[in-house]
């Protein structure tokens, strides 16, 4: 038997596709790889065939059992010898001893029952019935929440349609035969006007097709999601018009399929890089780190207390910030450091630095304020100061609401510079 794929002899365990016809078989090379061909898609249903496993003998398996009973049948009982050399991995007292004990003496009435996996690999999604889905009013109570994507479900269309207004473009078109140029401009808006109509029948489509009607159900649905899942699909919504529902599902779960991969492999690196091999350990190493992670944060000062050690001027920065940081007691006092100064901003080319004098540009410099914002904040307060005959700092900084250091030294030199006046008490 050979692969449909890349034709090579089939080896087992090897795939069978159930969903196409008639029905086809390749290798796990071509499966892994995902490959399409014929009216074959990689997202067809599959079988795993082997005939490796286990029937009646922990010893024999299922090939071997075939080739016992074909060779018994071709050299007849008793010829053991032949027999052997036909399953070839059996020696004849083995293939006599099997025989008799489970084909003679023992027999089986049937061959043993396997469990048949049913699980749905897709969530299909919902699709329209224009009898159920969404269900249809109550005449006697009237409630527009039933359907809030605008949608009437006795007449079957929606209430407000997208691009609802797109034949105000073509009402007052007139058919006008004796001038071209009148013809070609109706004809061009008619154009138009159906590619707007398409772009209305897409919208339609694909609301109903991939379920969109019944708000409820679909926003439950999507509750359900994990973060990662709301995420892709919403990543995906954008794709949906040039796919089918079915297809789009299946992509996206083969994309939240793919990423679960990835983090169990993710995962399994972890574990073989701390040292575990069996699956085993695998709850006991879970246990311990998560038990670590617990007593972790206790041992975050005494680690960076380390880390600073070997560094005096960097240590003492670190127990200024504990000092600053925390309540402690009993801990000698410490000097305060200074912070470091800042870069002066350089306001070359900066919007409104011609209109500043050196003594300004250089406040604006070691400030960092740009000279439009400082112009803006000196006609705040020179406004203030001629209304209320002059300014305090406490009001300057509830007007300004910047730093209040830099507030601070605004003031002091608006007030030296006689822009503005210290308020009287």
């Amino acid at each position: 038997m050979l692969c449909s794929g890349c034709m090579l002899t089939l080896k087992e365990p090897y795939i069978h596709c159930v969903d196409c016809t008639p029905p086809i078989d390749f290798c796990l090379q071509c499966f892994a790889k995902g490959r399409e061909f014929n009216n074959h898609l990689n997202s067809h249903s599959y079988e795993i065939k082997s005939i490796s496993f286990v029937l009646f003998d922990s010893k024999w398996s299922a090939r071997e059992e075939l080739k016992l009973l074909d060779a018994t049948e071709e050299y007849g009982f008793g010829n053991w010898s032949e027999i052997s050399k036909k399953v070839e991995t059996k020696s004849s007292e083995e293939c006599e001893r099997h025989y008799i004990k489970h084909y003679v003496e023992e027999p089986v009435a049937s061959l043993p029952q396997f469990e048949v996996n049913r699980e749905h690999c897709w969530r299909k999604p919902k699709t329209f019935e224009a009898s159920d889905q969404p269900p249809r009013p109550d005449i006697t109570k009237p409630d527009d929440t039933l359907f809030p994507v605008g949608y009437s479900a006795p007449r079957g269309d929606f209430i407000v349609e997208y691009d609802n207004f797109s034949e105000l473009d073509v009402k007052d078109a007139e058919i006008d035969d004796s001038d071209e140029l009148v013809t070609e401009l109706n004809i061009a808006a008619a154009d138009i006007y159906l590619t707007r109509l398409k772009d209305r029948q897409l919208r339609r489509r694909i609301v109903r097709d991939y379920g969109l009607l019944d708000i409820a159900s679909t926003s439950a649905l999507a509750y359900q999601y994990g973060r990662q899942e709301r995420i892709l699909r919403d990543d995906f919504r954008r794709f949906a018009r040039l796919t089918n529902p079915d297809y789009h599902e299946k992509l996206t779960q083969s994309i939240l399929y793919q990423k679960h991969l990835e983090q169990k492999i993710t995962q399994l690196q972890e574990y073989r890089s701390v040292g575990l091999k069996f699956f085993r350990d695998v709850a006991l190493y879970e246990r311990l780190k998560n038990r670590r992670k617990l007593f972790k944060p206790k041992n975050v000062m005494f680690d960076e207390a380390l880390l600073h050690a070997e560094n005096p001027v960097a240590c003492r920065v670190w127990l200024q910030r504990q000092m600053n940081g925390r309540k402690s007691y009993g801990m000698p006092n410490l000097p305060f450091l200074q912070r470091k100064p800042l870069t002066p901003l350089d306001l070359t080319g900066a919007p409104g630095a011609e209109l500043l004098n050196e003594e300004e540009k250089k406040l604006c410099s070691s400030l960092r304020i740009l000279p439009n914002s400082f112009l803006s904040y000196r006609n705040i307060l020179e406004r203030e100061s001629a209304q209320c005959n002059g300014v305090k700092l406490r009001t300057a900084r509830n007007l300004l609401k910047i730093d209040v250091n830099k507030t601070k030294r605004l003031h002091e030199f608006l007030l030296s510079h006689g822009y503005i006046k210290d308020q009287v008490k």
